[in-house]
């Protein structure tokens, strides 16, 4: 959909994919990342929009699909990719860690699972990262038949993740929350519960930031 004379129009099927899921832009809006199934596999692709024409979808290379990638994802400004899955060895589990990878002369080639503050026994994914990198929103729950909540990681200056804190009760719920997104103003933080969209005021991340 786009906005015209304050409106957003009728939302309609991309151009390149009709069955593509989970997008999400780079900061300059010109690249769009989103996870495509593939021989019963999800991988992420992307399409580049030059002179208003969205280019046809390039897998990202095996860095990155060569593990069992699962829905949503979120990048930095710099271009750091954060997204969820797991090792093929293991895709007979329902345990997803959150990995980065890292862009090398344009191409995704270096991937690290996050340490085990991140990454704990329970079950993480849908990773929203700030576009500064500052902190890293994600969905964490103990088994795949329980209700996920929301947590928060805050960086630390010398660039290790702090120990994940559960946000509030105006976000978190009895319900299944899922798929944090920050507006690029950092006013509203947009999440889903019970597959309907809601959106808080932001500060509510900062409200839980360790003193």
């Amino acid at each position: 959909m786009n906005l015209e004379n304050g409106a957003r129009t009728k939302p309609a099927a991309a151009p390149f994919s009709e069955i593509g899921d989970s997008p999400t832009f780079s900061a300059d809006g010109k690249k769009l990342y989103f996870s495509l199934m593939v021989d019963g596999k999800e991988n992420i692709h992307v399409v580049e929009r030059i002179n208003g024409t969205w280019s046809t979808p390039t897998a990202l290379p095996d860095a990155v699909n060569s593990l069992k990638v699962h829905w949503t994802m979120s990048l930095t400004s710099n271009g750091e990719l954060y997204f969820s899955g797991r090792e093929l060895e293991k895709s007979d589990s329902t345990i997803n860690d959150i990995y980065c990878a890292e862009q090398v002369n344009g191409q995704f080639t270096r991937v690290t699972k996050l340490d085990e503050l991140v990454n704990s026994p329970s079950r993480e994914f849908c990773p929203f990262i700030k576009r500064d990198g500052s902190y890293l929103i994600f969905a964490r729950t103990a088994s795949f038949t329980d209700r996920p909540n929301l947590f928060v990681s805050f960086r630390s200056i010398d660039g290790s993740w702090g120990t994940p804190v559960e946000l509030p009760s105006s976000v978190n719920t009895y319900g299944s929350e899922l798929c944090p997104w920050v507006s690029d103003d950092d006013k509203y933080l947009f999440f889903t519960r019970n597959n309907q969209i809601y959106w808080v005021d932001a500060k509510v991340i900062e409200s839980v930031r360790p003193k």
